[in-house]
């Protein structure tokens, strides 16, 4: 059951008092009535809020946090990025220390939507001297005609010196590496994309590696 709160939200300017349903619960296609006991409250504006519950909310618990997105995955992945980019003091006292984006993507042209925002964190990372903070790996995965049909009108230099592979991404020589790079820790996992790949990310976390890595795995899929 969801966890609703009725608080009451004064407008100084106008003198009306505004109470607001909020929800911390996930969310739920489901749709139910909500009941709010006004009876000693005059209620002249209500906003429900939600939801605010997600996977990368948890991506700044870890020391070490891969994203791992698919095609149109990368949304909730590039709405983080402008976090941090909002962040007004220096990364370094975050307790991730180091972060990882790998994204798949069939043609070059769906890189444009993100490119300013990804070159964006990568510049401020710069600025602020953490070499190591933030990686990203880009893989072109669609059909060689198509690809090369599309590289014809791209745009390379937004790219800057982001890798752009042009095979799918090794997900489980990725996580032997992290268990070299990281042994004994527990790294986070976030993965948004097509059911195939969540599912290929989540059997990899189950794995046992070679150093003791342990890899939490959380998810954000669509159909």
């Amino acid at each position: 059951m969801e966890n609703l709160q009725l608080r009451e939200q004064w407008n100084r300017e106008t003198g009306n008092s505004n109470n607001m349903i909020s929800t911390t619960a996930n969310f739920s296609s489901r749709r139910r009535p909500v009941r709010v006991n006004a009876r000693n409250v005059l209620l002249t504006h209500v906003v429900v809020e939600g939801p605010f519950t997600s996977c990368l909310q948890s991506v700044l618990n870890y020391h070490t946090s891969i994203c791992i997105a698919g095609g149109i995955g990368i949304t909730p992945f590039i709405s983080f990025i402008n976090h941090l980019l909002s962040l007004r003091f220096s990364l370094n006292l975050l307790k991730t220390k180091r972060l990882e984006l790998v994204w798949s993507c069939r043609n070059p042209n769906d890189i444009l939507w993100f490119a300013d925002t990804i070159r964006r964190l990568r510049h401020k990372v710069s600025m602020q001297e953490l070499k190591d903070f933030f990686t990203v790996e880009i893989h072109v995965t669609g059909k060689s005609k198509d690809v090369e049909s599309s590289s014809l009108t791209f745009d390379w230099e937004l790219l800057e010196d982001i890798p752009m592979l042009r095979k799918r991404p090794d997900i489980r020589k990725k996580f032997q590496e992290f268990d070299e790079t990281t042994p004994r820790s527990k790294v986070g996992v976030f993965c948004c994309g097509p059911k195939g790949l969540v599912s290929s990310v989540r059997g990899f976390c189950e794995e046992t590696y070679q150093n003791s890595t342990v890899f939490k795995y959380h998810k954000e899929s669509f159909s």
